[in-house]
């Protein structure tokens, strides 16, 4: 072999070796994740229920609980942790509402990325109620058209959950009520707002 062939061959199988060396770490990552039967890891780090794929909610003119318009853009731009249920608030509808409150008190600096919403159906809840919250509520009413829209987009058993509605307005994430899911829910927060570069 005369020495161009050589040289010709010595090329070659450095750009083998180079793309084996870039290509080589993707390929065994790739057949470790998919092709491997208990490889792949199945456990989350989250302890909400994801809602998966999130639902995008659709930007429509709602009312509050004094009849006046909300916004179309109310869930967008910062994270929303919504109470959907009866307007007549019951001691589980108390008890997620100060869960929301608590979570946002406990997050500090953030808590001003956080809004709290009561999504309410029937009769409008008390004033009293509402006054006495610790952080602002956001109180809108969720029995005209427009609402149903909106409600169609969260599970068929969503009354009695705390859900949580990403800053591009998509519901992603919900909690049973109870005042045992704060720790988790509280991490889950705080994981979110530590990633998120948005809200």
């Amino acid at each position: 072999m005369n020495k161009a062939a050589r040289t010709k061959t010595q090329s070659r199988w450095q750009l083998v070796g180079l793309a084996t060396l870039f290509f080589g770490p993707l390929a065994l990552a790739f057949l470790l994740y998919y092709g491997l039967p208990g490889i792949r890891p199945t456990a989350t780090a989250n302890h909400g229920e994801l809602i998966s794929p999130a639902r995008p909610l659709p930007r429509l003119m709602l009312k509050d609980s004094l009849d006046r318009n909300v916004p179309d853009d109310v869930f967008i731009n910062h994270w929303s942790l919504v109470w959907l249920g009866p307007g007549q608030c019951d001691a589980s509808c108390q008890d997620g509402l100060k869960t929301t409150a608590v979570v946002r008190q406990l997050l500090g600096k953030d808590a001003s990325r956080i809004q709290r919403v009561f999504l309410y159906s029937g009769t409008p809840p008390d004033s009293a109620l509402i006054t006495a919250q610790t952080s602002a509520l956001l109180v809108i009413h969720a029995d005209d058209n427009d609402a149903k829209a909106l409600l169609d987009q969260f599970p068929k058993d969503a009354a009695g959950h705390i859900y949580i509605i990403d800053p591009h307005g998509n519901l992603m994430m919900r909690y049973p009520s109870g005042t045992d899911i704060r720790q988790g829910f509280l991490d889950d927060m705080k994981r979110l707002l530590k990633y998120s570069h948005i809200g």
